[in-house]
């Protein structure tokens, strides 16, 4: 049984970091989360153990679409049928 959701506009706490480059970095833990946690690519190769026929869109950082590109055909998701996006920054890596 899964805990009570959060209260209407509460996030759960918030963490941050100030990173070396003087940035900060702020994550979430949203306490009321009681799925699959970890990267997305064991989540479907544990639960998803054919999808011939299926259609798959991917959407996230590189390395996370690249790693999905990888693994989807193993499991029988044609080339054609993989759609996907990598979100990337736009902004300058080396900040204001």
């Amino acid at each position: 049984m899964g805990r009570p959701p959060l209260p209407l506009g509460t996030s759960g706490t918030i963490l941050f970091a100030t990173m070396p480059n003087g940035r900060v970095k702020a994550r979430v833990k949203f306490r009321d989360w009681d799925g699959e946690v970890g990267l997305i690519t064991d989540v479907v190769r544990r639960r998803a153990a054919d999808l011939a026929g299926a259609d798959a869109y991917v959407c996230g950082p590189p390395p996370m679409v690249e790693a999905a590109l990888e693994l989807l055909p193993s499991l029988g998701v044609e080339e054609k049928r993989v759609f996907y996006d990598k979100f990337t920054t736009t902004g300058d890596p080396e900040g204001p």
